[in-house]
């Protein structure tokens, strides 16, 4: 009884979601290609409104057709989605909200660039993450369970913005932190445009984007003692404008050429592989949408790194639990 209960369930769920989604692609095609018709093409009034009511009857009449069968039970496929979607919501707040009251300070990470425990290995690391101001608290578990950084370091948030596409030279917004080898870098894209299947064309568009930065940047000192960890260097008040020229000019090329000899040992992709969970005090309803709703759709959902087609020698998932 109870499989044909979930098979009666799944049948309703699919033909009346699908009915009223296709009906209503139908319809808002339908409004769209008038649309053009005024605007782009200029066409006569009676041919626009011919075409407009001809399909905007008919697919009426499907679209009043299947609301119809709403009332007499169709509500319950659209409940289910709603609650679905509420779920996702939630969740996805849920985690943003505790990487962003936990995100690792500029102290913080200056103490892990100073540790002399660490690790400090030639290359280029990229980290992804949600968020766009601040660095998540996956990088601390990292750093914890690996006990190594690389010599560059690039936090990496992909971002989906509301335009049809965005230019190539506005597509990668890079900053730097106060610190010799750590970069932040937004990669930006209109919902028409496509991520490159080839993991090797956004790195090189990464890395040439921080040589430009570099090139452009008005390097200022930073503290440090060693080759990989950002460096104490003073420019004497009594230089002038030639002396801190010069030093700007040397740092820039320091910091280029340690680019370029990480970029030459090669890259690997950090991504954190996020667990919700909840409380012990958590009611009943959180706990059923964080733990299990949640759960079940962040793991059937395809990351965008999914499309980069990264090898799996260099990618690296870092599991962690984040109690809320």
């Amino acid at each position: 009884m109870p499989i044909v209960l979930w098979s009666f369930c799944a049948y309703t769920f699919f033909f009346v979601c699908a009915g009223v989604a296709v009906i209503c692609v139908m319809l808002i095609t339908t409004l769209l290609v008038t649309l053009v018709m005024i605007v782009l093409w200029k066409l006569p009034l009676p041919i626009i409104l011919c075409f407009f009511c001809t399909f905007g009857f008919i697919e009426g009449v499907y679209l009043t057709s299947v609301l119809n069968k709403v009332p007499q039970g169709g509500w319950v496929p659209f409940a289910i989605a709603f609650f679905f979607l509420i779920s996702w919501i939630y969740g996805r707040q849920k985690k943003y909200e505790y990487e962003a009251s936990r995100k690792v300070s500029k102290e913080e990470l200056q103490k892990l660039l100073f540790d002399d425990s660490i690790v400090r290995v030639p290359g280029v690391c990229l980290f992804y993450s949600d968020l766009v101001h601040g660095l998540p608290p996956i990088i601390t578990h990292y750093v914890r369970c690996v006990g190594t950084l690389h010599q560059v370091l690039v936090f990496v948030t992909i971002r989906y913005v509301p335009v049809r596409t965005v230019l190539p030279d506005e597509r990668f917004l890079v900053d730097r932190f106060p610190y010799k080898g750590v970069y932040r870098c937004i990669a930006r894209y209109g919902y028409m445009d496509l991520m490159s299947i080839q993991h090797a064309t956004i790195l090189d568009e990464i890395i040439n984007c921080l040589r430009k930065h570099i090139s452009n940047e008005d390097l200022l000192p930073h503290d440090g003692n060693n080759t990989f960890n950002p460096k104490v260097n003073h420019v004497p008040e009594d230089e002038g404008m030639d002396g801190q020229e010069a030093f700007r000019k040397q740092e820039e090329e320091t910091e280029a050429r340690e680019l370029e000899a990480a970029v030459t040992k090669g890259a690997i992709y950090v991504l954190g592989k996020i667990k919700l969970q909840t409380s012990a005090s958590t009611n009943w309803l959180e706990s059923l949408v964080i733990n299990h709703i949640y759960h079940f759709l962040a793991t059937n959902c395809r990351s965008a790194l999914a499309f980069l087609d990264i090898p799996p020698s260099q990618f690296l998932q870092v599991g962690m639990t984040y109690q809320i």
